[in-house]
């Protein structure tokens, strides 16, 4: 009779154990998944205020500017010789908006976004339910702007001259208990100017070298 009692004790011991291991499996795969989700939220969610912060810096800094960064040169017949570029200009142009898109997002730490517990599980079952937790951004290192000049044909001799600025940051997401590296790379449309008549190769060439 004890050597029952000893196997059946050991039984569900053996149970007991089973179903603890099969508990922790299930508890890792479900924190795992709200780690990864919680990860593409946070980009997610984090991009997009950065995005918004960026391009409005950028227009309220180009609302400043002046907007004439190239001379278009013609000859006598009427073709297009040479392209000049104001580098002081651009230059200055790309100084300013770094400066505008870094006192922006010094204050992105201003906003807070609320995502309701069960969207960060990643169970579709819980999204949009229980209460909302808070994330904060913060931005990480310098910023970085970079001036690009594109030529692209807009028709029957004709030539869509584009200039971009290419802006790089670092940011942080934070959730209680987990935080996210964001870094961003996106172009901002600065201006664009259709020319009339054929481009040299080489003129093309020369104004790009000036960037």
């Amino acid at each position: 009779m004890r050597t029952y009692r000893f196997d059946k004790g050991r039984k569900l011991a053996c149970i007991a154990a089973a179903a603890a291991c099969a508990a922790g499996a299930v508890c890792a795969s479900i924190y795992s998944q709200m780690v990864s989700h919680m990860k593409e939220i946070c980009e997610y969610k984090g991009r997009q205020t950065a995005n918004e912060i960026v391009s409005d810096a950028i227009d309220e800094q180009l609302a400043k500017e002046p907007d004439d960064y190239i001379d278009i040169v013609y000859g006598e017949n009427g073709r297009i010789i040479s392209l000049r570029a104001d580098t002081d200009r651009i230059n200055a142009l790309e100084n300013d908006i770094k400066s505008a898109v870094t006192r922006s997002l010094s204050h992105i730490d201003d906003n807070e976004m609320g995502v309701p517990l069960g969207t960060l599980t990643g169970i579709t079952l819980f999204s949009g339910r229980g209460a909302d937790i808070n994330i904060k951004l913060h931005q990480v290192g310098a910023v970085d702007a970079k001036v690009i000049s594109e030529f692209t044909s807009a028709g029957i001799n004709q030539t869509r001259h584009s200039m971009k600025v290419e802006i790089t940051a670092e940011l942080s997401a934070i959730l209680p208990g987990h935080s996210t590296d964001i870094k961003m790379t996106d172009e901002y449309l600065i201006g664009e100017t259709v020319i009339v008549g054929e481009l040299p190769q080489g003129v093309v060439s020369s104004y790009e070298d000036y960037l």
